[in-house]
């Protein structure tokens, strides 16, 4: 008789493993693999999706239509969430899930008639566009179709069934997209005349957890053999979830795009063809006009998940929005591209066949690279820096700071700079402030936070103290130069000055010591400025299973590694990808992003804490074939 003593321990850990699977999947869910097959009507010829192990997609087919209805059905199957949740907010009905918090939010987008707007233009599209939104409208339907999306624990716990996307939802995301990159300078929060607006934009940015895009930058650099390779790193706010859907379309005979796309739209910032690369750095602008305006309001009703109303005063059919009475008979007025007939649709559609059309409701500007290794800088960026072998466009003054940084490194690899956390303008500056405070007395405690500085190698990597002594010592200083609103701002005055410099320093000890604690080991730069990322869900749908993430951090401002220290910014910008474009292999693209799938297995929790760069395209874990209706499967 075989003895079954040595089983007992097996079968309690085979029980264990089973409830433990139990336990995992009724709290974190698990989303289904993409179907094998699906049935697209409007598709010409049968096209395949194949699924990256990084949620990136491999499109294969023939007409580039059919190519886009696949990248519609790629957004609606991986960012259900995502492209539903920016449609609420294009509409203005963020109340009617996240309560009265989001009123204003809603005030905003009734008054700058994203959805309004979307609709009427939608009537005027040319054929060629209406074909191309239409197409990639067709393939979210296809895969909220499945059933599998409603099912997801998102879904679920807001008892919402996502409803059939439409041409004009694109069209209104394209605006709300569009708004979303407004500068967050315009909005003067000390303003009495912006604070309504203001808030409301705030509020909007703290629902989405997407703002920050005027941080983005991108840039040419040569090696020594005079190849070239192309960098973006575009800043989208403190969003844990992927904002940017990587892509590989191949069309056969050499045609393809590679790139990054925008959930809920078939935009592509940045990308390559087979003849041409671009960097589109988006943004938009507004004015402020005081205007006579006799004409009349409308009122809009706003619902929101309790079942109250509220009232947004709209301005209809004109090409201004208003903010606030400043006399009588005048108002305080915003101009805004959006709120006219400007559409961007055209300009998309075309990056598709590498080729370059202006774009008239985003600014920002574009730089192009053609297949021959030359470049060219497109629209209007605010920064433009010539580099040793290169160029680099930004929207920011930290841009030029970051131009500075690239120039001495002038001979790193491309996925080298990416993880570059030096910054020029650290170099040029700590050196004098601890020359200031030179030949002080200086008690122990104080001694030791300046002598970190003082051999620091101007590297705001993870492990640096320094760096978070340097960034609290400058904060000290900034604090005194109010109104002045440059956070990277010193005069020389104030370096000059020895008691002030020397004070500031020691508050800024005594600052860390309460917050971190005494011992210096605390105070490294990964704790002090961590990478704080939100899930963009209400309370009902959220609760603890979607708690905030906090992954440590390194760069800087000035830094081609990006961290937002030190902007002033609530919420603050922390989440960047970076994808760069290796020339000497054309077509060949790496990212580095960091991001968590909370309906994935265990996609918070695996999540490293690190950030690695990925080859665009490297893996494939599922294969899912679209067809025409025609078609019957084998």
């Amino acid at each position: 008789m075989v003895s079954t003593s040595f089983m007992r321990p097996a079968l309690g850990l085979g029980v264990l493993a089973i409830f433990t699977t139990g336990i995992w999947y009724l709290s974190y869910g698990l989303r289904p693999a993409p179907p094998p097959w699906a049935e697209v009507p409007s598709l010409t010829v049968q096209t395949t999706i194949a699924w990256g192990a990084r949620d990136d997609v491999q499109i294969r087919g023939t007409q580039t239509l059919d190519a886009i209805t696949a990248l519609g059905y790629a957004h609606g199957w991986n960012h259900a969430w995502t492209i539903v949740l920016w449609r609420q907010a294009a509409q203005g009905r963020l109340a009617e899930w996240y309560g009265t918090k989001a009123v204003p939010a809603d005030r905003l987008m009734r008054q700058l008639g994203t959805a309004k707007r979307a609709r009427t233009l939608e009537a005027s599209l040319s054929s060629e566009d209406r074909a191309f939104l239409q197409a990639y409208t067709d393939g979210i339907n296809a895969a909220f179709s499945t059933g599998d999306i409603a099912l997801r624990k998102d879904f679920v716990r807001m008892r919402l069934e996502p409803s059939p996307w439409e041409v004009w939802h694109t069209m209104a995301l394209e605006r709300l997209f569009a708004w979303l990159t407004v500068p967050k300078a315009y909005f003067d929060d000390d303003d009495p005349r912006f604070a309504t607006l203001a808030d409301a934009n705030r509020t909007l940015h703290t629902v989405l957890r997407v703002h920050g895009f005027e941080h983005s930058i991108a840039w040419i650099t040569q090696d020594a053999n005079s190849k070239p390779s192309f960098h973006q790193r575009i800043v989208y706010g403190d969003i844990a979830l992927p904002l940017f859907q990587e892509l590989d379309i191949s069309l056969g005979q050499g045609q393809f795009v590679r790139g990054i796309s925008i959930p809920g739209t078939p935009f592509v910032p940045f990308g390559v063809t087979q003849n041409a690369a671009w960097s589109f750095l988006p943004q938009t602008h507004v004015s402020f006009h005081a205007i006579r305006d006799s004409g009349p309001f409308a009122f809009e009703r706003i619902h929101d998940i309790d079942g109250l109303e509220h009232v947004a005063r709209v301005s209809p059919e004109r090409p201004h929005m208003w903010v606030t009475d400043i006399a009588p008979d005048s108002i305080w007025a915003i101009r805004w591209p959006g709120l006219g007939d400007a559409t961007d649709i055209g300009s998309w559609r075309q990056l598709f066949h590498g080729r370059w059309k202006a774009f008239s409701l985003l600014g920002g500007g574009a730089l192009w690279m053609h297949r021959d290794g030359s470049w060219e800088v497109h629209g209007s960026p605010p920064h433009v820096a010539s580099l040793n072998r290169g160029i680099l466009v930004g929207l920011a003054p930290t841009a030029m700071h970051v131009a500075d940084a690239l120039r001495t490194r002038p001979d790193a690899s491309a996925g080298d700079v990416q993880h570059e956390a030096y910054s020029e303008w650290a170099a040029d500056l700590a050196p004098r402030l601890v020359q200031t405070v030179a030949g002080t007395e200086l008690t122990e405690t104080v001694s030791g936070a300046l002598d970190y500085v003082e051999n620091w190698n101007y590297s705001f990597t993870r492990p640096s103290i320094a760096a978070t002594i340097f960034d609290t010592w400058l904060e000290v200083l900034r604090g005194q130069l109010r109104p002045e609103r440059d956070p990277l701002l010193v005069p020389e005055s104030i370096l000059q000055d020895t008691l002030r410099v020397v004070d500031a320093l020691k508050q800024s000890t005594r600052m860390l010591s309460l917050r971190f604690g005494a011992d210096k080991s605390g105070w490294r730069w990964e704790h002090t400025h961590a990478d704080n990322r939100h899930f963009p869900y209400p309370a009902s749908a959220g609760k603890r299973w979607l708690e905030p993430i906090e992954w440590s951090s390194s760069g800087h401002a000035t830094a081609v590694s990006w961290n937002p220290a030190p902007i002033p910014s609530e919420p603050a910008a922390n989440a960047a990808l970076e994808i760069w474009h290796e020339t000497a292999s054309w077509g060949k693209l790496r990212t580095r992003s960091r991001s968590a799938d909370p309906l994935k297995a265990f996609g918070v929790l695996i999540v490293p804490d690190s950030m690695a760069a990925v080859d665009l395209g490297s893996e494939t874990d599922h294969i899912t074939i679209l067809a025409p209706r025609s078609l019957h499967r084998d």
